[in-house]
């Protein structure tokens, strides 16, 4: 038995076969066409790798048909959406919103099963990719999420959405503006502290200067009420600069000393006030511009995959630690961060191992495919609610979602 199975043991398996090959694949975006021998390569080096995701896909063809089913219901609705205009109501953050589940039903949604390394991952990214090329065909449009500060209610930011690449010009538009008003108020302070001690310098010279003028009176020895200078003052003049400064101080020293005072105080007021450019999570700082938190200028359908992600990251949240944010004093709408289901509209959000959603956040999840859309709230197993800070929620931010859900067959 032993020697027969040390005849077995030098047996090797090819996998690859012996066969040479024809491959045609989208390289770079173009056709490429290479024949392949699968007998006698040494390396990958030189192996036409398609630029086209769904290509990768091997052996299952079955997935991909019901993937694809899935996908034209998506656009169906996508394209209804679109006819109605509805992002026209969300363009300007005062104007109120349209709810979406008003205009399209939930749905549909993709459940993969099957055991690891089988694509589901891959699939689910690729499936992205095959929507890009789907959404410029039918003509359906991203967006951008702008968040703005609430001057009436700010602890309920306000939310506007944009054309995909819009966010970014609007962004640069309203730090420009904001620029210009700071350069003006820091030009205006520079102007007012050099003023206030400019004065100052000239009052205290003054002063200075009078003290000398007394000085040259005192050499001078002059009359003075029917007897010499010098004389009347027991020829002290210690006594006499005494009588002259008392005179000077209100009107030069501490009037010039004051001045100089308030101008280095401006100046140190200032150099403190640089401390709000510093950033925090997400970017946010203390600013009045808005804050852009979903971003679609690539022209690429959002694939997020948020397998193990947790409540804050699923559905965004309001930072409110200083250490965090921008420093005391950050706007409420600098502090929003969108969650996945968000930066994932009208795109995938791919979770793996779905069983493993704590059931607090399945049932958001669901208001989430249910509704279309979900404001962005203070949210974490921890975070306990007991502050003014916590008290910050936006205005619902779309979160039009095609979910795909993937677990083992125990799922």
């Amino acid at each position: 038995m032993t020697e027969d199975i040390g005849r077995l043991l030098p047996l090797q398996v090819d996998p690859f076969g012996n066969d040479v090959e024809i491959l045609e694949r989208n390289v770079n975006s173009r056709k490429v066409r290479v024949k392949w021998d699968w007998g006698n390569f040494k390396s990958t080096e030189g192996f036409p790798v398609d630029d086209n995701l769904i290509n990768w896909v091997i052996g299952q063809e079955q997935a991909l048909k019901e993937c694809f089913l899935c996908l034209d219901e998506w656009v169906h609705k996508l394209k209804w959406l679109e006819e109605t205009q509805w992002y026209e109501s969300w363009s300007d953050p005062d104007k109120p919103k349209l709810s979406v589940k008003t205009v399209i039903s939930p749905g549909p949604y993709l459940l993969l099963l099957g055991d690891p390394g089988t694509g589901k991952s891959l699939l689910g990214r690729a499936l992205s990719e095959k929507l890009t090329q789907v959404y410029r065909e039918n003509g359906i449009k991203l967006f951008d999420v702008l968040c703005w500060r609430n001057q009436t209610l700010p602890s309920q930011p306000k939310i506007s959405i944009h054309k995909a690449g819009e966010g970014k010009k609007i962004l640069q538009r309203e730090q420009l503006k904001e620029l210009k008003r700071k350069f003006i108020t820091k030009v205006g302070l520079k102007t007012l502290q050099i003023l206030l001690v400019l004065m100052g310098l000239f009052l205290i010279s003054l002063g200075f200067y009078f003290l000398y003028q007394a000085w040259m009176t005192w050499q001078a020895n002059p009359m003075y009420l029917g007897e010499p200078l010098q004389e009347y003052y027991n020829y002290s003049f210690l006594d006499y600069l005494i009588g002259k400064f008392v005179g000077l101080v209100p009107l030069t020293f501490i009037p010039g000393g004051s001045l100089i005072f308030f101008g280095i105080f401006i100046w140190w007021f200032s150099k403190l006030g640089g401390l709000g450019n510093l950033k925090g999570i997400a970017g946010s700082q203390q600013t009045d511009v808005p804050k852009l938190i979903v971003d679609n200028c690539s022209g690429h359908a959002p694939f997020v995959d948020a397998t193990g992600h947790r409540s804050a990251q699923l559905f965004g949240s309001i930072a409110w630690d200083p250490y965090q944010t921008g420093g005391l004093g950050t706007p409420e709408h600098q502090r929003v961060t969108a969650g996945d289901v968000h930066r994932a509209s009208l795109g995938i959000l791919y979770i793996d191992e779905i069983k493993n959603l704590d059931p607090e956040e399945a049932v958001t999840l669901l208001t989430v495919l249910e509704d279309g859309i979900l404001p962005i709230t203070l949210r974490g197993r921890w975070h306990g609610g007991d502050t003014a800070a916590m008290a910050v929620s936006t205005e619902p931010v779309p979160a039009i979602t095609f979910l795909v859900g993937a677990g083992n067959f125990d799922s």
